[in-house]
């Protein structure tokens, strides 16, 4: 009985091994876990994080041949294609973690489409308002902005208040105080805890 046991334990070890080590697919979603100061926290402060989706940045993998890509919108950055590493890596040259997301096998036909407007749009500056009007893209509406026509993510009324303090955090006080313009509060947008947690979307990694 105790062999039994035993041996299903160890079966499923190497089945989460299995899962976690899953191989990178062209057009998986990749999103970065919330630092813990800054624009990072408070993101995920604000947004519909928790123990499993606490995430701040979000890209979009390209795999062409034996070369690895990914697209996102970043700060001092926009719109970029670049390696994974330069993807994962932080100012202070540290790689953050990175959880991986996948749509279903059926909407890779679509991904020709995807790269053709990813193409469009590179080069476009970070948005720093986080208004979908404004000139730019922040990272989830870039990935939003490649997706927009098949009803895979939803844009929901933006709020920059902390659930669990009733507070804004600083971080957005600061940020907006520096742009000259009121937080809009409100005002449609996403966020990659909400983009991860499309029921279009399953983690593999």
């Amino acid at each position: 009985m105790m062999r039994l046991v035993f041996m299903l334990l160890i079966g499923l070890l190497l089945l989460g091994c299995k899962k976690n080590n899953a191989a990178l697919k062209n057009g998986d979603f990749l999103f970065l876990i919330a630092s813990d100061e800054g624009l990072g926290q408070a993101i995920n402060a604000v947004t519909e994080g928790d123990s499993i989706r606490n995430y701040a940045h979000q890209g979009l993998l390209q795999i062409e041949g034996t070369d690895t890509f990914v697209w996102h919108s970043a700060p001092k950055k926009g719109v970029v294609k670049e390696s994974i590493r330069a993807f994962q890596t932080d100012d202070e040259g540290a790689l953050r973690q990175m959880h991986v997301y996948r749509l279903p096998d059926s909407m890779s036909k679509h991904l020709p489409i995807i790269w053709k407007r990813a193409n469009v749009l590179l080069g476009k500056p970070y948005n720093e308002t986080y208004i979908m009007e404004d000139d730019g893209f922040y990272c989830s509406e870039f990935v939003y902005a490649l997706y927009s026509t098949y009803g895979i993510f939803d844009l929901k009324p933006m709020t920059f208040t902390d659930e669990k303090t009733g507070q804004i955090p600083a971080s957005w006080t600061e940020h907006y105080q520096k742009l000259g313009i009121q937080i809009p509060e409100g005002k449609p947008g996403c966020n990659p805890n909400g983009m991860a947690g499309s029921p279009y979307l399953r983690r593999v990694r």
